[in-house]
């Protein structure tokens, strides 16, 4: 569990590497720095944009709220919940590598608004 945890939103003032997607934060471009204490280690980490507001919407789903309060979450749990609530249909989840998907797919943006907007 964590301690703390701070987040914080910036705009890139040099490149940046998202710690979910590993999708480079271009300069100007806006993302959020985490830092906090966690199971007793300090972490620090950029996120962008996109992974940040799957991540919200993850939290506040009455499925997943609960797995995420209580014992976080990794890349594979932000896949499955990627994969069962926002783009179902989609294709592309064996032939990428990690969540880097989730960047390139031309339907993210308006399907996770949608979920967003509920």
């Amino acid at each position: 569990m964590s301690d703390f945890y701070i987040e914080t939103e910036h705009k890139a003032r040099k490149q940046h590497k998202c710690f979910w997607c590993r999708r480079i934060v271009e300069v100007g471009e806006r993302y959020i720095k985490g830092f906090g204490f966690w199971q007793g280690d300090i972490q620090n980490r950029k996120e962008c944009l996109k992974c940040h507001n799957l991540i919200n919407v993850m939290s506040g789903d009455k499925d997943y709220r609960d797995y995420v309060c209580s014992d976080g979450f990794d890349n594979e749990t932000l896949m499955e919940f990627h994969q069962e609530k926002i783009c179902p249909t989609c294709t592309h989840y064996e032939c990428e590598e990690g969540m880097t998907h989730r960047v390139r797919c031309d339907r993210y943006e308006r399907n996770l608004l949608q979920e967003v907007t509920k």
